[in-house]
């Protein structure tokens, strides 16, 4: 894509040829910015088929409609009607609705930094890719995540993470908070709210008889 032609034209050129055209587009059509072009959608996965969620902190299965902990992660004093189902899924969706800052490069191009953590998430039904791309159907399907600091920039002040997944090639830019709300979840941080011992509980006040 080359400078504007005229009103509501834009030179531009096939790669790998000389021959030039000039187009009848608007040139703000035809951005060269890459942000531009990228698909915002690309780690999307369809929540609603996640039946299992491994983070560094917590395990999760999915029964029915409930997540619980699953057996092998699952502390002495939890048991899986402990947990907030409001957050679980709050998690759940952050992860399947995962968006990205930018597109680093190709996992084949780039080396990765050491250290990390990885997250994985079994899926079951259509395996979707994106929210415009559906696959076959396939049971047990794990996708592979691996998230590790991104090597340190000029600007120190807007620190980010590089996120690859096992089903795609490209290494995605994703924000430290993004990275740290996966790292940091625990069962303690899941469960749900209980009164504390000692606290009195209201009771029903009993009405008087006249």
């Amino acid at each position: 894509v080359g400078d504007a032609a005229g009103a509501n034209l834009v030179y531009v050129r096939i790669a790998g040829s000389h021959d030039i055209y000039a187009l009848a587009l608007p040139d703000w059509l035809l951005s060269t910015d890459v942000a531009s072009w990228q698909d915002n959608n690309a780690l999307f996965v369809d929540a609603t088929h996640m039946t299992g969620v491994t983070l560094p902190g917590v395990a999760l299965v999915r029964k029915g409609n409930a997540w619980q902990l699953a057996k092998a992660g699952m502390p002495s004093n939890h048991t899986s009607t402990s947990l907030d189902q409001s957050k679980v899924q709050a998690l759940i969706n952050q992860l399947a609705d995962a968006g990205f800052l930018s597109v680093a490069g190709r996992k084949d191009k780039l080396t990765l930094p050491a250290g990390g953590f990885d997250v994985s998430v079994t899926m079951v039904g259509k395996t979707q890719v994106g929210k415009t791309q559906v696959g076959k159907t396939q049971t047990g399907k794990t996708l592979d995540y691996h998230l590790v600091a991104a090597p340190a920039t000029g600007n120190p002040s807007t620190p980010a993470w590089w996120l690859t997944r096992s089903d795609l090639p490209f290494v995605f830019v994703v924000t430290t908070d993004f990275a740290s709300s996966l790292q940091s979840a625990s069962p303690a941080a899941l469960e749900a709210a209980s009164a504390k011992p000692g606290t009195a509980v209201a009771q029903p006040v009993a009405k008087q008889k006249k």
